[in-house]
């Protein structure tokens, strides 16, 4: 299989940005590329082929290669340096077929021998950013059963980790890296976890009372500020997908710059991933016109940032400029980005009215289900079935010459039920 082609499989669907790195000597050159351009690039080009080229498993949202930009967890993997414990390549691939694959790790999809040791790796289907403490214990968790072996420390919790393209050169051995899959079914994180690296019962029981404080517990305005900040990566991806080239740029750069500002990121910093965010629009805007309002954002959020300090937060109207910075509501932000129904579905926390209600819905739905309550479909049938049956039962008593209140009696309804199923019958 050839080295593009390999890349391709591993990243079949995926939407991002991935890294293509190489290292000359101890320099490394990397490139962050989207998989769009990725899959118009030719089988014999420079990042493919040739010595010490390198790629990142798992996808970003944008292009910078830091563990927070990371969008899409693709892989769980093991860096085997197996020439630091003394033992050969195909020694440590017979070990793991005898003594590891389904017994104290899962079976890996990939077995790539790099020249001197061995990558394994899993492929991981749905999974986001959010699961990436889920993905750092399970893999910590293959770490640990495979340190005997030479299993690198490093790799355990780097989830921006870049590895060997299979199909380039090793130079320190000269050998070319191979890749065997050994199976392409996808895995599920939570399914590994719960199978090879389960919660004890005590780790279990503080889960379930961390995750129900969760629920109940409300945004506060700094995780609010990151919450709206993944929204608008999540929009700008949304919208690039749909190919929406502008009209909305300037306020989501504006919004993105204030809410980076707001959780006590530094000027530089921050204004540095707005400039980031910008790269990700189809067409960015010009570094000179985000720069123009550096000075107006910063100020504000300045104000925020006192205000928050001193606990000064007081009730204000939607949009109010004050000495507590600005202020914006979700539905100041969904008119001013003219963010439509179909995105709020895929959106943390800038949601409307109604989008919150179906949600409602979904939970509650989700809450009877679990508490073994039938759906509302199969409760409205079953009241439909009982209504039929009464009003079989009244017509037959009404025949033999009954009064609404004989009725009632003989049925044990009450005297407003029997006469809503006279009307009934006689409206037929």
């Amino acid at each position: 299989m050839l080295a593009k082609q390999y890349i391709e499989l591993h990243h079949n669907d995926s939407e991002w940005f991935i890294c293509l790195a190489e290292k000359q000597g101890d320099t490394w050159n990397q490139e962050m590329i989207h998989m769009l351009k990725v899959r118009q690039m030719s089988e014999n080009d420079s990042h493919f082929i040739g010595e010490d080229k390198y790629f990142s498993l798992n996808a970003f949202y944008c292009p910078s290669r830091k563990a927070d930009d990371v969008r899409h967890i693709r892989a769980l993997y093991a860096d085997i340096d197996c020439y630091n414990v003394g033992l050969k390549p195909h020694e440590v691939a017979k070990k793991l077929q005898d003594e590891y694959f389904g017994k104290k790790i899962p079976v890996p999809n990939v077995i790539t021998f790099t020249g001197r040791g061995i990558n394994c790796i899993w492929w991981i289907k749905h999974a986001p950013k959010g699961a990436t403490n889920s993905w750092k214990r399970m893999n910590n968790y293959i770490y640990e059963q495979l340190k005997p072996l030479g299993a690198d420390v490093s790799c355990a919790t780097d989830v921006a980790r870049v590895f060997r393209i299979p199909g380039s050169i090793n130079s320190k051995t000269h050998e070319k890296v191979q890749a065997f899959i050994r199976k392409r079914d996808k895995y599920y994180l939570g399914e590994l976890l719960e199978e090879w690296a389960p919660w004890n019962k005590e780790k279990r029981e503080q889960q379930a009372v961390k995750k129900k404080r969760v629920v109940k517990s409300k945004f506060t305005l700094k995780t609010l500020a990151q919450a709206r900040i993944r929204d608008l990566e999540t929009l700008q991806y949304l919208r690039n997908k749909d190919g929406v080239v502008d009209g909305y740029r300037e306020q989501a750069s504006f919004l993105y710059f204030y809410n980076k500002l707001c959780l006590m990121v530094n000027e530089e910093t921050a204004f540095a991933d707005v400039l980031m965010y910008n790269q990700g629009f189809i067409k960015p805007l010009n570094e000179n016109e985000l720069k123009g309002i550096r000075g107006y954002v910063e100020s504000k959020a300045e104000e925020w940032k006192i205000a928050y300090n001193l606990k000064e937060f007081k009730a204000r109207k939607v949009g109010e400029l004050n000495q507590h910075g600005l202020i914006f509501t979700n539905k100041k932000i969904l008119a001013l980005l003219e963010i439509t129904e179909e995105e709020q579905q895929y959106m943390t926390t800038i949601i409307g009215e109604e989008e919150y209600k179906r949600r409602e819905r979904i939970r509650s739905a989700n809450n009877r289900r679990k508490n073994g309550q039938i759906e509302r479909k199969e409760y409205l049938a079953q009241q439909k079935n009982v209504t039929e049956d009464k009003l079989g039962q009244v017509t037959a008593l009404l025949n033999k010459g009954y009064k609404q209140k004989q009725i009632a009696e003989e049925l044990g309804l009450s005297k407003g039920r029997v006469s809503q199923l006279v009307k009934q019958i006689l409206k037929v």
